[in-house]
């Protein structure tokens, strides 16, 4: 398996090499990824010769133990290094890094990119301040937000890397309830691209999810919780419900029940998430709606692969999204430049609508 085709792979090399990062440390290159998984890389003897063979793992290695994709983070360091003083080759790595990391997402296709409205500058006269209060709101919604890992199955086996490991997906995911998790299906279906796993499958997944509360820093170890049962989903809403082993002390999130709407030309929304599958991070700058309609939300917010799956919030801490990963557009402009992605999240509404209709039951017992 190769995540890109051998042309676009010596794009990369023959980038890395114009920009001399065979001259680079390996260490800084690799940051993030787990030296046991690169160590085993064979020592060329030659920066030239390393670089190649580093690119070629980097290139075949679908992920490793932790769940992570190395090609993604390799990239992301190498467009980190190059930004200021090769800018030309690091709009090459940032190209195909969000080329990657969208595919190894998992994220369903999104209908072909649509004209939106380009931001006005009058958006820079909106008055930003806000209560203090605003912070500590979030830091407490912020304790119903978990990492989720859930192992990739195939006939109810653990799908294993080329050296044994089981393999594993990274997303987010909150409460509903104290007892429920709400994250996206392409999440537990723990598959890439358009790649399908069977219903059992999908339900020994969800079975198998290991929920992790208050991871806010690495180091920390956080309450991990098992999940026990998968009680709903749609694969074209992109959610999927999961219950847990046992309620947690904690509180389900407030949500919006009208659908979320973009009024004027202002109007923020702000994500607690697992970027990378990493710690619990926040993203509250930079974080304007682009556009709304009765089943999406679409915003500036930064998000990177693993923040599927997240809670995105209004300036009340009230959930109106379940963001699900990024869609390509044209004419659209933030701050003065043009941007090739948005971000996108399915209306809460819309999700709320799909379970009266479809799970009635479950609807009850949430709302109970």
């Amino acid at each position: 398996m190769q995540h890109f085709t051998n042309v676009v792979r010596d794009q990369i090399e023959d980038a890395a090499l114009a920009a001399q990062l065979q001259m680079a440390p390996r260490e800084v290159l690799f940051s993030g990824i787990d030296p046991t998984a690169w160590g085993m890389i064979a020592d060329m003897g030659n920066k030239n010769f390393q670089l190649g063979a580093d690119v070629n793992w980097l290139n075949t290695t679908e992920r490793i133990a932790d769940g992570s994709v190395p090609f993604v983070r390799w990239l992301e360091n190498a467009a980190r290094q190059t930004r200021i003083t090769r800018p030309v080759q690091s709009t090459v790595f940032m190209k195909f890094n969000d080329d990657l990391a969208q595919r190894t997402s998992g994220q369903p296709a999104i209908p072909s990119p649509q004209d939106l409205p380009e931001m006005k500058e009058a958006v820079i006269l909106e008055d930003d301040i806000m209560p203090f209060s605003f912070l500590l709101a979030g830091n407490r919604a912020g304790r119903s937000v978990a990492q989720l890992k859930v192992p990739e199955l195939k006939n109810g086996l653990p799908r294993t890397t080329d050296s044994g490991v089981p393999l594993l997906h990274r997303g987010t995911g909150w409460l509903l309830t104290p007892e429920r998790v709400i994250t996206n299906h392409h999440v537990v279906k723990a598959r890439e691209g358009a790649e399908q796993p069977t219903d059992s499958d999908l339900r020994l997944q969800a079975e198998a999810t290991k929920v992790r509360f208050d991871f806010d820093s690495e180091g920390l170890e956080g309450e991990v919780v098992n999940s026990v049962a998968l009680e709903a989903w749609n694969s074209k809403l992109d959610y999927a419900v999961l219950r847990l082993a046992k309620p947690v002390d904690r509180p389900g999130l407030a949500r919006t029940e009208e659908i979320f709407e973009k009024s004027g030309s202002y109007r923020a929304v702000n994500i607690i998430q697992h970027p990378d599958g990493g710690h619990k991070q926040i993203a509250i700058r930079n974080n304007l709606v682009t556009s709304t309609n009765d089943n999406e939300v679409r915003y500036f917010t930064d998000t990177r692969r693993g923040s599927s799956g997240s809670p995105v919030f209004d300036d009340q801490w009230r959930v109106v999204a379940l963001h699900r990963g990024s869609t390509l557009v044209t004419g659209v402009q933030f701050q003065g430049k043009s941007v090739a992605y948005v971000n996108v999240g399915t209306q809460i509404a819309a999700i709320h609508a799909d379970l009266r209709m479809h799970y009635a039951g479950l609807w009850e017992r949430i709302n109970a």
